[in-house]
This record gives C-alpha cells, structure tokens and sequence, in this order.
C-alpha cells in the first residue's frame, strides 16, 4: 500500500515518498538494465526514512516514479521527496543537516556548486559501485563533473550543453561552418522548401550558447575544472576563432537579441530554419512539435579551427549525516542509473548515463556531444570570468571594439583576477 506524507515547513514543500514499505524480506534491492530491476544489497532490521532534497520541479515526477517502484522492491525504506526553494538552497541542506534529526540525506546539485558543497562537507564519496559511476557508462564529462579532489563524489543524473539541430528534410549534419556556409550558398528555394525562409541563425547573446566558439583554445580549472590556479588561454588561436566568429554576422545576417532565443526555436519548429543552436533542457519541445531533427555537435569552424561546448552535469550526492550511508548511496544509484532509461519521459531532461540501450538516435548523438565538451568551472570564483568573457563576446559582436583590444580587455581581467597560464598546445 502506497503511503504518502506531507510536511509543510516555512522553505520547502515535502512529499511523501510513494511510501516504500513492502514486503518483509529485509533486504534493500536495486534496479538493473532489465525487466526485473531488482537486486539484493543491504540487508535491514528496522525502518529507514531517506530524505532526498531537490529545488528543480521538473524532477518531480520521475523522483515520485521511481520511489514507487524501489518502494515495491525494498521493505523498510521510505523515501521522502523535498523540494525546496532555490534561494540559500545548498545553505538550507546544511542547516537540515546539522539541526534536524530528518534532515537531508541526498541531495541533487550542479557541478557549479561542488567545491561549495564538499568544502561545506556535504559530500560524502561515491565508492560502493565502480563498476557502474565510472566513464564506459556515463562518459567523461560526466564523472570529471561528479569528481573533486581527486574523488568521485556525485551520482550523475542528467546535464545541460548546448548543441546545434539541423532539419533532417532539408539540411544536412555537416562537420564545418565552412561547410554550412557553402550549402547556403548554394540553397536552391523549390516548391517543396518554400518555407525555408533562413538557413541558419542562433541566439549571439547567450554565453553558454557561444562559449564552443572560443571553448577549445581555453581552460578555466584545469581538467576536471576544479583547480583556481589553473587558468589556459591560447591567445592567437583565441583571436583567430574569434574573428571567424565575428564573419558570421555578415555571412548569416545575424543580429544580436534580434530575433529572440524562443524566436529562433520557434522558426526552427516550422520548418522555415534549417539550423540552429540550443540548449539541450529546449530538445523536448522541440520533439514535441514534430519536426523531424537531428542533433549534432557545434561545427569546427573550417578543418583547422575547432570549436568545443561547454557543459554543467546535475547530480545527486549523499550527505555524509545520511542516517544509512549504504542505503542512501543504493537510492541514490537507483535514481541515476537505475531507471535513468526513463528520466527523459518523466522530466524532459537527458539522462546522464550513456549506455542507455534502445534509446532514439537523438539520445545517442547528444551524449556523444555531451561527452566531449569542457567542464564549467567548478570553483566559487569562477562566475565572473563567464561574465566578462560574454561580455568580450558582445564588443566582438556589435563592433565596439576590434577583436584584438576586446581580447586584451578580457585578458587582463584574467591576469589580474587568476593565475594565468598561456599554452599553446591544444586545451583540454
């Protein structure tokens, strides 16, 4: 029998987790890949509550899912779902922690906030299963995202990137603007395309949605983007891309915040935009209208100039004042693996885990995407350098500046803010 509870507190709504009180076998099981989804691991004499916390609405209906369904596998545990405001969220956790006897056990994160949260000590290490958090499953980025200090700490459950999306009819996934540029330019309008009014244009606004363009000459933080001294900037190439970057306005008449971003997807949808570039929490609505899409990486610019996104993986991680450590870690698992095959149903929201088998071709070619983009650095000093290089972007853009004295500008705020390395091999 399905129990649910609700607590009303001052900052968080609480919901009752699907009550997990089944049968008496006393043991706490885990979903597989398969139809039975059940697997023996920790054997228990009394009931336990897990309270996960979270603050993203979105997640609600697949967290209550599969608390239900771990509910019918697992006697004695309770999952409680709390979602609580945003604001002060990673501070509210804590409090919880420390002053409450029900306070919270797991928590969902962004990778932004991993150095905040483990210097907080509210992480506690992702051992129990190797061979499932590791980079044949869920890829690099992900667990590179997950790890700090040289620890894998975070269950990986789904991310954000941007990537481009093409119309399948009529265009094709090609590997270089250079190559873009030449399909436009040799587009021939027929009675069967007569809706194609443009065929390519983005959002030049947005940082996340721009950052590839820059992404592979730099490095905030080094390789699992965590390091504050670590800081990679290849000035030449970095002044290259850029330039080639600021050609587009003239090549694809694009015009900063004129059209909107929801503008661009909308005409994307109608089919009369051929190629576009978005963020992947924008794919669902862009399924749900029914054009027939493809996903591709960000194109290199030419075969020389290449381009790289950027990303932030969103996690679960097990306070270490979790009531039962192995059983909050085997929720844990459960969510972002277990029954991550339908994550995307229930939330919109791509899975982190890249094995996912039977997923659609989209599935497949955006977590390759995902895969090989470089991290958002993971620091709490690192907010303003993305600020600063949006800016850089927008001078570059609108012709306030040259290329050369935007770069100088950003540069020095670098230089002055961070500990400054200029490499010239390729960045990682």
């Amino acid at each position: 029998m399905m129990r649910i509870c609700m607590t009303l507190k001052k900052y968080f709504k609480k919901f009752a987790a699907l009550g997990l009180a089944v049968s008496m076998l006393a043991s706490v099981t885990a979903c597989s890949g398969n139809s039975d989804k059940t697997t023996p691991e920790v054997e228990l004499e009394e009931d336990v509550n897990v309270n996960l916390w979270y603050s993203d609405d979105r997640y609600t209906g697949y967290f209550e899912e599969c608390a239900r369904r771990y509910h019918e596998s697992n006697a004695h545990v309770t999952v409680m779902l709390n979602l609580v405001e945003d604001e002060n969220y990673l501070d509210d956790v804590y409090n919880s922690c420390i002053k409450s006897d029900d306070g919270a056990d797991i928590f969902m994160m962004s990778s932004d906030d991993v150095q905040k949260a483990y210097l907080m000590g509210l992480m506690s290490a992702n051992t129990l299963y190797p061979e499932t958090f590791n980079e044949d499953v869920y890829g690099r980025a992900a667990i590179a995202a997950s790890t700090y200090s040289g620890r894998l700490l975070g269950y990986p459950l789904t991310f954000e990137t941007s990537v481009m999306v093409y119309n399948k009819k009529f265009a094709t996934p090609f590997k270089t603007f250079e190559e873009i540029t030449g399909f436009s330019d040799n587009f021939q309008h027929t009675d069967e395309n007569e809706a194609v009014t443009q065929i390519i244009g983005w959002d030049v606004s947005d940082v996340s949605l721009n950052y590839a363009f820059l992404g592979e000459y730099m490095n905030v933080g080094g390789d699992n983007a965590d390091d504050v001294t670590k800081t990679y900037l290849q000035d030449d190439n970095i002044k290259a891309a850029a330039q080639a970057y600021l050609q587009f306005k003239d090549s694809y008449g694009i015009v900063r915040d004129n059209p909107k971003y929801s503008d661009y997807i909308r005409k994307f949808t109608e089919g009369s935009l051929l190629y576009t570039i978005v963020n992947t929490s924008d794919l669902s609505s862009i399924a749900a209208s029914g054009i027939d899409y493809g996903i591709m990486q960000i194109p290199d610019y030419n075969s020389t100039l290449k381009t790289r996104a950027m990303s932030k993986t969103y996690m679960l991680a097990v306070t270490p004042y979790a009531s039962n450590s192995r059983i909050a870690a085997s929720v844990a698992r459960m969510f972002t693996y277990d029954y991550a095959d339908e994550l995307i149903s229930l939330s919109s929201m791509p899975a982190a885990r890249g094995d996912i088998p039977d997923h659609p071709e989209q599935y497949n070619a955006l977590h390759s995407v995902y895969a090989g983009t470089a991290l958002k650095a993971r620091y709490m000093e690192a907010g303003d350098y993305y600020l600063k290089l949006e800016i850089m972007l927008h001078q570059i853009w609108d012709k306030t500046a040259s290329v050369g004295d935007a770069y100088i500008q950003f540069k020095d705020y670098v230089t002055t803010t961070m500990n400054l390395t200029n490499k010239t091999q390729t960045a990682k």
